[in-house]
């Protein structure tokens, strides 16, 4: 907290003896204070009717009202009974004190003055009011977010209970009606409509899984909210490469809302310093809000302009809009028009993205009309050059002359077990291998994790279970490998598989028995299609490429 300068302070002295009132003037004013001079207590009441100073200094022994008798009025004045009052006395009597501390005064200062008795008492006073002013300041700023926090739980329980048992029992609903018709024994459908009827549940299914993704993020995102900037980065410290990230995730999501016709693409080349699955979650969250309210054969445009080391990314739609008081109003589970209009949807999107965003560093704003259309605007870091990275080939996993051109957008699981989301952790200290094999999987729907050592890896595990590693003979020393076997014991997945990047130059001593307890290698400098091809051997995938 910044203290006043003395110049911004103002002290009144009242006292009856003009020596008295002359010797503390000129000692205040050599310091620089403004002082108010006043020879009776009357006339000092009569002062802070229209005046108020920051401390008071009161004679006790004056003609008509004493300083008692004056402290006594000031306390009883709302606009003036904060005022800290230093009572001067040559008296000495503990009494007079006590009595004085009773009345609410702060502080003695004994005549005759001492000047630096004076300026050190006026000081310390000085500094705890203002001290006592920002705690109270800070109290009414904590009690004001108290109550809006109060009044976003209390919307969010009454939206809960208007909204959430809709979203519920519609997808379920779907899925019971449907199976209970499949299970009849009296009825046998014919094949197109045990299809039909499976597409149904299918996708009761996944509206279903989707509401609980989104209030799970929603809840872990408010539990963030106060996290330090500096440890937001911890598993996500990479440069997303925009325009080929960006519009794989579009093109998917453009698909699936059978909206391929409307998206139109026009993004530049940059690197934005944003977690993966973040950035993901937020274009899908604002592409499904920009189809589900806009009709079908509307343009739905996602474009990125660089500013300076600045990325702002915006996806308009041609819509229904909202007004400013909606805007304003946007929070969890919280749908506007629902008598008007039937939309899916819990109306946790705008809100899960704007938490999102935060947590990135970002800034979200939204532009819209009623009538005509939205646009939601969001403002990154980023990095218009290469990557920061080591100058070291044996750090480097990836062949940068490598240009892989089949783009994936899925996969099939060739196993009996169907899986919804493989997770990869990649253990190595240099980003732009985490990077690269990020902006490769992240698109058709893995989940890739970063850790620097198999230490921070087995941390992560307990929480996010891998299915396959990637990683260096560097990490594997050092306890590596028995730090990969507790992983798999504490993680409760004996399968997981561990794949090296490795070359034929002995890189460690022990690089033998490293590479036999490893599932698999691939040699560097790697391919992109090496990797594909690792996973769809160790995990039993088929990738389904763009056309």
């Amino acid at each position: 907290m910044a203290l006043k300068n003395t110049n911004d302070v103002t002290i009144l002295v009242v006292d009856d003896n003009p020596i008295n009132l002359e010797l503390l003037s000129d000692c205040l004013t050599e310091f620089g204070y403004t002082v108010l001079l006043k020879k009776d207590g009357e006339k000092a009441l009569a002062l802070l009717e229209r005046r108020i100073p920051d401390i008071i200094l009161l004679d006790i022994l004056m003609p008509g009202i004493d300083g008692f008798e004056t402290c006594k009025y000031i306390k009883s004045m709302d606009r003036a009974k904060d005022i800290p009052v230093i009572f001067m006395t040559a008296l000495t009597d503990t009494s007079d004190k006590i009595k004085g501390f009773e009345l609410g005064a702060v502080d003695y200062i004994t005549k005759p003055f001492h000047q630096e008795e004076v300026l050190a008492r006026v000081k310390t006073h000085i500094t705890i009011q203002d001290l006592k002013k920002d705690l109270q300041s800070k109290n009414r700023e904590l009690q004001r977010s108290l109550e809006r926090e109060r009044k976003i739980a209390d919307d969010l329980r009454l939206n809960l209970s208007i909204s959430l048992p809709h979203e519920l029992r519609t997808p379920l609903n779907s899925i019971l009606g449907f199976s209970s018709l499949l299970k009849d024994p009296l009825y046998i459908p014919k094949p197109d409509k045990i299809a039909e009827y499976g597409e149904a549940i299918h996708q009761g299914g996944l509206r279903l899984k989707r509401l609980v993704e989104n209030s799970l993020l929603y809840a872990n995102l408010k539990l963030l909210k106060y996290t330090p900037r500096t440890r937001m980065f911890d598993q996500y410290d990479v440069f997303v490469d925009t325009k080929p990230f960006i519009t794989s995730v579009a093109l998917l999501k453009a698909e699936d809302a059978q909206r391929q016709d409307d998206l139109v693409l026009s993004l530049t080349d940059s690197h934005m310093r944003v977690s993966p699955q973040n950035i993901k979650k937020i274009i899908i969250e604002l592409l499904d809000n920009a189809f589900k309210f806009s009709n079908p054969g509307s343009q739905v445009e996602i474009k990125s302009i660089i500013n300076g080391t600045l990325c702002i990314l915006s996806i308009t739609d041609q819509g229904r809009g909202m007004t400013k008081e909606q805007i304003a109003n946007i929070g969890a589970y919280m749908q506007f028009d629902r008598d008007f209009h039937e939309q899916q949807g819990a109306g946790l999107g705008m809100i899960v993205t704007s938490l999102l965003t935060q947590l990135e560093g970002g800034v979200i704003s939204i532009d819209s009309t009623p009538g005509r259309g939205t646009s939601v605007s969001i403002v990154f870091n980023c990095n218009n050059g290469a990557y920061e990275t080591q100058d070291t080939k044996s750090i480097k996993w990836f062949d940068p002359d490598d240009k892989h051109g089949c783009k994936i957008k899925g996969y099939k699981t060739l196993n009996l077990l169907d899986r919804e989301e493989f997770t990869i952790f990649v253990i190595n200290n240099d980003k732009e291998n985490f990077s690269t094999i990020t902006q490769l999987l992240t698109p058709a729907g893995f989940m890739v994790i970063e850790a620097k050592d198999f230490t921070q890896a087995l941390e992560k595990a307990l929480i996010n279970p891998p299915d396959l590693i990637f990683t260096c003979l560097t990490a594997l020393e050092n306890q590596g490998i028995d730090k990969f076997g507790q992983m798999k014991m504490f993680s409760g997945n004996e399968k997981i598989k561990l794949i090296v990047m490795s070359t034929n130059i002995m890189e460690s001593s022990n690089q033998e028995h490293i590479l036999f307890m490893c599932d698999d290698q691939i040699m560097k400098p790697a391919k992109k299609k090496d990797i594909l091809d690792k996973l769809e051997q160790h995990l039993g995938l088929e990738w389904i490429y763009e056309q």
